[in-house]
């Protein structure tokens, strides 16, 4: 049996015996990591999946989560750079050279730390 069948196994225990999910990383952690604020324990492991963001954004089942904002994905590179920096998505959307709106950068922002969070507690 694969690493992956155990796991999915487990999960499905887990879920049958009413055990709540493990879950080691939150979105608002790689949030805070987005933002240049020290999320805690593992935020190296964040650090790390963020850098392999734009390598993930390529995959077919990420490209769905981002369906409607497929513009703001293609630039996610500099959203997360200014946004590491303080910038304000408002002010994030005015210079992005298309019609963008701060609603849409944060969004994004959100979108982004879900799959970060989602893969890094897949991993672990």
């Amino acid at each position: 049996m694969s690493m992956l069948g155990v796991t999915q196994w487990g999960r499905h225990l887990r879920f049958w015996l009413g055990l709540p999910a493990r879950r080691r990383f939150t979105a608002a952690q790689v949030k805070d990591v987005l933002r240049g604020r020290d999320p805690g324990a593992g935020g190296t492991e964040i650090q790390g999946m963020i850098q392999r963001l734009p390598a993930l954004i390529g995959e077919p089942e990420i490209r769905r989560r981002f369906d409607g904002f497929q513009r703001y994905a293609e630039v996610l590179p500099r959203i997360i750079f200014l946004y590491h920096r303080g910038v304000s998505p408002d002010d994030i959307a005015a210079s992005l050279p298309f019609m963008a709106t701060g609603v849409g950068v944060e969004t994004v922002i959100n979108i982004a730390s879900e799959i970060v969070a989602d893969r890094l507690n897949r991993l672990s």
